[in-house]
């Protein structure tokens, strides 16, 4: 039997969905967290929450201290939020219409 996301039309990749919760949990953060609190968080073993953030941390998406620490959200993040923030408004588009 299909998951309710395929019977739907929409077919998600679980790792992505845990990725974005991590990085999801991240922002609701000025400290940062660690592994076992951010696996508590979105409902995953820790070491599936450290696999995800070594991933994470490898294309700049999330940061630590080299010696370890709490996870944080990466600069990288910034290059695409730019980008969506440098796209016209909505609103101006749609106000001709």
């Amino acid at each position: 039997m299909a998951s309710p996301d395929v019977q739907a039309g929409r077919r998600s990749v679980g790792s992505v969905s845990r990725a974005v919760a991590l990085l999801d949990a991240l922002s609701s953060s000025d400290a940062g967290l660690g592994v076992n609190e951010l696996a508590r968080r979105i409902g995953v073993n820790a070491s599936t929450a450290s696999r995800l953030l070594a991933t994470l941390q490898e294309g700049g998406l999330v940061t630590r201290d080299p010696g370890g620490g709490p996870y944080r959200l990466g600069l990288r993040l910034l290059t695409p939020a730019d980008r969506v923030l440098a796209q016209p408004d909505v609103r101006t588009l749609a106000r001709p219409l």
